[in-house]
């Protein structure tokens, strides 16, 4: 109750929370972790660190910068559900460690498919985060076929969609593909530039059906509330960032938070209609928390 007793009304957009690859790997993960063997990560497994702290309670290490052979007998290296690349998992094995990926499917069609158009003489412009795991392991795939086949084509990897003006000498033959949690309206942007720029592209829709879906039931229930709340992680997760962004035309007042206890009561003095989205790492205890919160603040 916020209000001379009201019950304040909020709504959770459809598709909020975990998906199915995230889920996927959770499951794998947790399965691990239970044949109590010493399991060791050096990515981000998922974006959420409230679950890898959860994680971590049970058993699983941090390992920063590894270098040394295992020495403790047999142990559990894990990738991280965003890609785990072919020279990081040679890397593991021959320190000793027997290596398990939770890759999501998506995330490995997407790798086929930029390998796929590499081979095939494209010039390969890749719309994602240098940074995040997804494209790193993506770009091990890449060195490595170049390295071995001594292709002449080449990649790139833009952050943004207006990076793509910079992209003034690819060859006739170029093909853009995107991280899979890219939201639509930015690679179309991407594909907008390139073609302004006289190039001829195949565009190859890499990107994930749940992050649209999710993108899509927020922006319709932005429209229909006072303020909506964005539960995830804007600095680490992509999807978060990119769900974000998307809502902010579409309602006067967007609140980003990582769990109930980032929620100030200030800003949602008086407002009594609340939408709730969450970026795809988020679990359903962290997403129930919040919306818990959210109705008594």
């Amino acid at each position: 109750m916020y209000n001379n007793g009201e019950v304040r009304e909020v709504r959770v957009a459809q598709f909020a929370g975990m998906c199915y690859g995230v889920r996927q790997a959770m499951g794998q993960i947790n399965d691990l972790l239970s044949d109590n063997v010493p399991a060791y990560y050096a990515h981000k497994l998922i974006h959420n660190d409230l679950v890898i702290r959860k994680l971590e309670a049970r058993g699983l290490t941090y390992l920063p910068n590894a270098s040394e052979p295992v020495s403790c007998g047999q142990a559990y290296f894990i990738g991280s559900a965003h890609g785990l690349g072919c020279f990081s998992r040679e890397k593991y094995q021959k320190m000793g460690f027997s290596v398990f990926s939770t890759t999501c499917s998506r995330v490995l069609e997407f790798q086929r498919t930029a390998q796929d158009l590499l081979r095939r003489g494209y010039d390969l412009v890749i719309l994602g985060d240098a940074e995040h795991r997804e494209i790193e392991a993506l770009r091990e795939y890449l060195e490595r076929i170049k390295e071995v086949e001594g292709l002449g084509s080449s990649y790139s990897v833009i952050a943004d969609p207006e990076d793509a003006l910079s992209l003034t000498s690819l060859s006739k033959k170029v093909a853009i593909v995107g991280q899979t949690t890219t939201v639509r309206f930015k690679f179309e942007q991407a594909v907008h530039h390139l073609q302004s720029m006289s190039y001829e592209i195949k565009v190859v829709s890499t990107l994930c059906s749940s992050v649209e879906k999710r993108v899509e039931a927020a922006k319709a229930m932005a429209q229909k509330v006072s303020v909506m709340v964005v539960v995830g992680s804007l600095s680490i997760s992509r999807n978060t960032k990119g769900l974000y962004e998307a809502i902010l035309p579409f309602c006067s007042k967007v609140v980003a938070v990582e769990c109930a206890n980032d929620l100030q009561p200030d800003d949602f003095a008086s407002l009594h209609s609340i939408g709730v989205t969450a970026g795809a790492s988020v679990d359903e205890e962290t997403l129930r928390e919040v919306v818990e919160r959210l109705k008594t603040i």
